[in-house]
C-alpha cells in the first residue's frame, strides 16, 4: 500500500485531562497551572497528533491559547498534547470544557477543568508562578506581579520582591504597578544547583500584604525528558527547505516544561541507494538495506525556552538532489530520533508514511476537520 497517511482523531480515540483540573484564582489573574489534555488512540497509549481540540469556558474566561477569547479550536502536537492557561473574569465557578473533534463526532469525547474565581479588595498574582530550570543552567527569568482590586488592576502600589530560598539576584527589589497593574523584576540565576523561592508582596502598613511566592525548581539531567512537538517526519520536494524540528523538554512527570536545558541535535545527510524512499512506521524510520551513503553531518546545541520548547532548523548542508536526513535530539539521558526526506518529483516513487503504529485501519481521519 502506497501514498497512505493517517492524521486527526478517529471515532474510538479518547481525550484525557493531565493537569489544571481544579484551581482557585482571583478574578483578573491567570491560573497558576495550564489546563493540559492529551488525545490518545484506542490502546490508551499512542498519542494522536493533529487532532482538533475545542476549548470553551462557561462563563467566559480569557483562554491564553485562544488569544484571550473564551473559545477556539487548536490541534494537538506530535505528543498528542494541547494546553491553555485561563484568566477568570467573574467571581464564580468557571468550567473549561475541552472536546475532541466535535465537528466530526456527536457526541464528542470531552473532559472538564474547574476554576474557582475569587475576589477581594486587594489581590496579587504572578506570571509565571512556577518554572522548572535545568540544573546547572544560568539564565534570567522575568517575573510579573499583578495587583488587583475586585478583579480590576490597580495603578501605583509598590510590590516588594525578596529571595526567600536558594541563590538568585533580582534586577529590582521593588517596582510600582503600571496602568495594567503589573510590576516587574528579573530573577537571575547562575549555575542553579537547588530550588529558589521569591516572594512578591504589596507594600502595605503595618505589614506588607497580600503576598505570593514564585518557585523555581531545579531539575537534574537524569530527570529530563524529550517530547516531539512538530516537524518529524517530513517529506519535501528536492530543493525545498525543511520546516523546523521542534521538541519540548519536560521533567520526569512529562508535563512540567524545563527552561534552560541544553539539547544536542546531531544529523547526517545521506543518499538512499537508487533513490529508494524512506518508510516510516509510527516514529521508526525504515530506510532499507544497505544504509544511506553519508555525505555530510552536523552537531549543534540549543537551550530550551521557558516553555521547554527547543527548535532545530535542519539543512541538507549544500548537498544537491534527493537526500534523507537522519538525526537525533538529546537532553540528559533522553534521546529521540527524527527523519526527513527530500524526494525527486521525477523519481516516480511515492513515500509511505504510516502515522500511529497502533492503528490497523489506515484512514484520512475526519477528526482533522
Amino acid at each position: 500500500m502506497t501514498g497512505v497517511i493517517t492524521f486527526g482523531a478517529g471515532p474510538s480515540d479518547t481525550i484525557t485531562l493531565l493537569g489544571g483540573g481544579s484551581q482557585a484564582v482571583p478574578v483578573g489573574r491567570q491560573t497558576a497551572n495550564p489546563i493540559i489534555v492529551r488525545a490518545l488512540a484506542p490502546d490508551g497509549i499512542t498519542p494522536v497528533a493533529g487532532a482538533s481540540i475545542f476549548f470553551t469556558s462557561v462563563p467566559p474566561a480569557a483562554l491564553a491559547v485562544c488569544g484571550g477569547a473564551s473559545s477556539c479550536t487548536v490541534l494537538t502536537n506530535q505528543s498528542g498534547l494541547a494546553s491553555s492557561y485561563a484568566t477568570v473574569l467573574s467571581p464564580t465557578v468557571t468550567t473549561i470544557n475541552v472536546q475532541l473533534a466535535p465537528a466530526s463526532y456527536n457526541p464528542p469525547q470531552q473532559v472538564q477543568a474547574t476554576v474557582f474565581g475569587t475576589s477581594s479588595a486587594l489581590d496579587i498574582g504572578l506570571v509565571p508562578q512556577a518554572v522548572w530550570i535545568a540544573q546547572g543552567a544560568s539564565l534570567s527569568v522575568p517575573l510579573m506581579a499583578r495587583v488587583l482590586s475586585n478583579g480590576s488592576p490597580l495603578t501605583g502600589p509598590t510590590v516588594d520582591f525578596h529571595v526567600l530560598k536558594g541563590s538568585g539576584l533580582l534586577s529590582a527589589v521593588s517596582a510600582a504597578a503600571n496602568a495594567s497593574g503589573y510590576a516587574a523584576t528579573i530573577l537571575q540565576v547562575s549555575a542553579i544547583a537547588g530550588d529558589v523561592q521569591v516572594s512578591a508582596c504589596v507594600k502595605n502598613q503595618p505589614v506588607d500584604s497580600p503576598c505570593l511566592s514564585f518557585y523555581a525548581t531545579a531539575v537534574p539531567n537524569s530527570a529530563l525528558q524529550l517530547q516531539p512537538v512538530a516537524g518529524n517526519p517530513q517529506i519535501v520536494p528536492a530543493g525545498q527547505s525543511f520546516a523546523p524540528v521542534v521538541f519540548q523538554v519536560t521533567d520526569s512527570t512529562g508535563i512540567d516544561p524545563v527552561f534552560g536545558a541544553s539539547v544536542s541535535f546531531q544529523s547526517v545527510v545521506g543518499r538512499l541507494p537508487a533513490n529508494l524512499p524512506a518508510i516510516w512506521m509510527g516514529d521508526t524510520s525504515i530506510t532499507g538495506n544497505p544504509m544511506p551513503v553519508i555525505l555530510a553531518s552536523s552537531q549543534v546545541s540549543v537551550q530550551s525556552d521557558v516553555s521547554g520548547m527547543v527548535s532545530f532548523q535542519p539543512s541538507v548542508m549544500g548537498v544537491q538532489g534527493p537526500v534523507v536526513v537522519l538525526g537525533s535530539a538529546s537532553a540528559g539521558i533522553s534521546s529521540l530520533p527524527f527523519t526527513l526526506e527530500s524526494v525527486s518529483a521525477a523519481s516516480g516513487s511515492a513515500p509511505q508514511v504510516v502515522r500511529g503504529p497502533a492503528r490497523s485501519n489506515l484512514r484520512r481521519g475526519p477528526g482533522a476537520h
